[in-house]
């Protein structure tokens, strides 16, 4: 799977990725992980695009 992250300079792409990426080796684990957001609109974007269902888990 291939994606593509674009975004305005200093919008917060380089901790967003690696702060998913992260969670998902954790989560891969057999831990738990959140990822919490500044913003109500940040996190219903958050939830409804990196729902574990997306990468195969089960939440």
């Amino acid at each position: 799977m291939n994606r593509l992250l674009q975004g305005d300079v200093g919008a917060g792409k380089a901790p967003a990725l690696a702060a998913t990426a992260f969670a998902l080796l954790v989560i891969e684990g057999g831990f738990q992980a959140v990822l919490m957001a500044p913003t109500d609109i940040l996190a219903r974007r958050n939830t409804s695009k990196r729902s574990p269902k997306h990468y195969g888990l089960s939440a």
